[in-house]
């Protein structure tokens, strides 16, 4: 979207699979289902042009490659926003349901660093219940700050992390939320941090495999150096 980011799935979607895509835009907000359940919801207004046609499968805006590959079928349209429980009951038309969001017969799923090209960003601890502790990186590497409240649901991936960081420049507060899900061993998240001029989100798929870099990329010496280097 233009003036901010766009809804996310938050998890993995897999090549050879169906799924079940429903958005609706209601009062301001931007929804995006994925298999019956809400995964984003993104504050913004709704472009319209009464010149501009719907695009199914493709952008709106003239870049010449950009089209879904793959196949879409059964698309409704309606003229009023859908409740939930219609959501889930247009997902499990003809006997659907979901797959399991993770292994309930392992000892732990969730406990340990997750990160992306070697760079650790959440490094997290589950009771085995619901609660979560741990650290998340605060915009670069080295910069931890401590999660004050965490849960996760077993059962269907959910995570949620939310605290306060401190500013890598300034150590002024800035309060975090964010919001994952956890399937085939890797968590899709939304993180949204509330810095003191604007709101800083991002969408991000983290493995633990992404996490394992070294001490040096996940040092405060080396970001500094390359962000001293990029500014001469």
């Amino acid at each position: 979207m233009i003036g901010a980011r766009d809804p996310i799935c938050r998890r993995p979607v897999r090549n050879d699979t169906w799924y079940h895509v429903v958005a609706i835009h209601e009062q301001g907000y931007h929804r995006i289902y994925l298999d019956g359940e809400l995964h984003d919801s993104v504050r913004h207004r709704f472009w319209t042009h009464p010149d501009q046609p719907i695009h199914i499968g493709r952008k709106g805006t003239g870049e010449p490659y950009f089209f879904f590959r793959g196949d879409i079928d059964d698309i409704r349209l309606y003229n009023r926003a859908l409740r939930d429980e219609e959501i889930r009951a247009l997902f499990e038309e003809g006997g659907w349901r979901p797959a399991t969001a993770s292994d309930p017969t392992a000892a732990d799923p969730l406990t340990g660093r997750w990160g992306r090209y070697g760079v650790v960003v959440l490094d997290l601890r589950y009771d085995g219940s619901h609660a979560v502790t741990g650290r998340i990186m605060a915009r670069d590497p080295g910069y931890l700050a401590p999660i004050r409240e965490g849960k996760f649901e077993r059962s269907t991936g959910a995570l949620h992390l939310e605290g306060i960081a401190s500013h890598p420049d300034d150590g002024s507060p800035v309060p975090y939320v964010i919001e994952g899900r956890l399937l085939d061993r890797e968590i899709t998240v939304a993180a949204t941090f509330k810095l003191k001029d604007h709101i800083h989100s991002g969408n991000y798929i983290l493995t633990k495999e992404g996490a394992r870099g070294g001490w040096w990329k996940n040092s405060r010496l080396r970001w500094r150096l390359r962000r001293l280097i990029k500014n001469r």
